[in-house]
């Protein structure tokens, strides 16, 4: 099998695998109702019908400010993907001159 064609092969996979840890990136914690009378974060859930507690709003602002593992791996892969695929494309050309054909 010709060099270009694993390189494509790999950089397919590459591709494959960022794009799934784009999607296997877990959700955020869920709200939680803040008990009636204790203190809230002066925010409300319009599903639950509730205001909600402060350390569940603390939860959900820390998630929202954290880095996303799974979607710096999933970027770092569809780039290592793309220049697999480029050095593929590079190969295929220069495997092509070697033969004795010219590119024009």
């Amino acid at each position: 099998m010709p060099t270009h064609r694993k390189l494509f092969f790999v950089a397919a996979a590459l591709l494959v695998l960022g794009i799934a840890s784009f999607l296997l990136q877990p959700g955020g914690p869920d709200t939680e109702c803040a008990t009636p009378g204790g203190p809230t974060s002066g925010f409300y859930d319009q599903e639950k019908g509730c205001p909600v507690s402060s350390e569940s709003m603390r939860e959900v602002a820390d998630y929202n400010s954290s880095p996303k593992i799974f979607r710096i791996a999933g970027v770092v892969l569809v780039v290592a993907g793309a220049g697999v695929g480029i050095a593929g494309l590079v190969s295929m050309s220069r495997s092509g001159r070697k033969s004795g054909d010219t590119v024009r």
